[in-house]
């Protein structure tokens, strides 16, 4: 009998995930304090890493996080990890510049902001306020929009997109933590010609550090028309569903739940662009996934640690009008659609935990739930 430690119940993935397991013979659900258990559903900020693993003759255990991976989750340090130490450039085609800036109530040398830390790629830098970088090195631009993101931000918060540096510098001074400035994109593709959208898409990394993506992904729409013009009119740059039910009435006309799936976009490109969905953008969406992941492994595999780790990250990209991917952020405890969920979460199982811990009860139903994986 395998036990199940359920400590995350947040995450509608995890959730299901478990009522997957739970619904069969051979698991079952332990106390959130048992030190004794198979696999964990722990909460990802507060996950005691080291307590992992150490119950004397049992099994290594399995946990939902990788240690570390926030790396390239949190909107600060992935930045670090996509540029140059030097010049601060991207170093990927695909990695959008981007500045960190503090609040200056924060930026003096005891500030913990402040202190150095080492980057896990290129080795010891200062998490210092950048804008001085940022403001010398685009004083002779030709006026690039920016898009300034909250360090801790989510669904859409504290967000501002300007193409004033005066007003960036001002917006962030009011915060109390450190924001990404990151450049704009200001020719995105557009659905119909007219509304803006991003692409999520579904990444499993197993304990053996296999890169899987997800078959299906979903482009989250805006409800409102593209105006580059206006960049105020928040319904009109950020898809972000929770900003798009508050801020748009025409949430959900265009499409149900403002959400179009990969075989209706891939349809979308092919009658009106003549742009073949597989051919053109998977091949990047793959190249941004498997660079990502692989240029952290050393630092967060978990093949010398007394437990192991798998995780599901979900990547959020967006096209330009060129059909060239970038990335906007990960996400390391993704949503997942509800058209997907159920699905997913059986992918998940099947790939992940029944080949770590191979499903007893032989009246179990066959499927091929991992054929809706691609492995990178």
């Amino acid at each position: 009998m395998y036990i199940l430690v359920r400590r995350e119940r947040q995450s509608s993935v995890y959730n299901t995930i478990a009522d997957v397991l739970l619904s069969r013979d051979d698991w079952k659900l332990g106390s959130d304090d048992s030190t004794r258990f198979h696999l964990m559903f722990g909460e990802r900020n507060k996950l005691q890493f080291g307590l992992l693993g150490h119950e004397p003759g049992f099994v290594k255990p399995l946990v939902n996080y990788y240690r570390g991976s926030g790396v390239i989750c949190r909107k600060v340090s992935s930045v670090s990890v996509f540029r140059d130490g030097e010049s601060l450039e991207p170093v990927y085609d695909w990695a959008l510049p981007s500045y960190i800036i503090i609040p200056q109530q924060l930026a003096s040398p005891s500030s913990n902001l402040q202190k150095e830390h080492t980057n896990i790629i290129r080795g010891t830098i200062r998490r210092q306020d950048e804008r001085e970088i940022f403001l010398r090195k685009n004083e002779t631009s030709e006026c690039p929009v920016w898009i300034t993101k909250s360090s801790a931000g989510s669904k859409g918060k504290d967000i501002l997109i300007s193409r004033h540096q005066d007003e960036i510098i001002s917006f962030v001074d009011g915060k109390e933590q450190a924001f990404v400035v990151q450049k704009y994109i200001t020719n995105p593709l557009l659905i119909d010609g007219k509304r803006k959208f991003d692409l999520r898409c579904w990444v499993l990394l197993d304990c053996e550090y296999n890169i899987y993506l997800y078959n299906e992904g979903v482009l989250r729409t805006s409800s409102e028309t593209y105006d580059p013009d206006n960049l105020s009119n928040i319904a009109s740059h950020l898809t972000n569903h929770c900003l798009q039910k508050d801020l748009s009435p025409s949430f959900g006309i265009f499409e149900e739940g403002n959400e179009l799936f990969f075989d209706a976009f891939s349809k979308y490109l092919r009658d009106e662009h003549s742009i073949n969905f597989d051919e053109i953008i998977i091949p990047q969406i793959k190249d941004i996934v498997k660079t990502s992941l692989s240029i952290i492994k050393d630092t967060i595999k978990t093949d010398d640690l007394p437990y192991r780790s798998f995780q599901l990250f979900g990547y959020d990209m967006i096209l330009d009008q060129n059909y060239k991917v970038f990335l906007l952020e990960v996400n390391g405890a993704p949503a997942c659609s509800d058209k997907l969920l159920s699905d997913l979460a059986h992918a998940v199982v099947e790939v992940v935990i029944d080949s770590y811990y191979p499903p007893t009860n032989n009246n179990l139903e066959s499927s091929n739930y991992s054929g809706l994986w691609q492995c990178l």
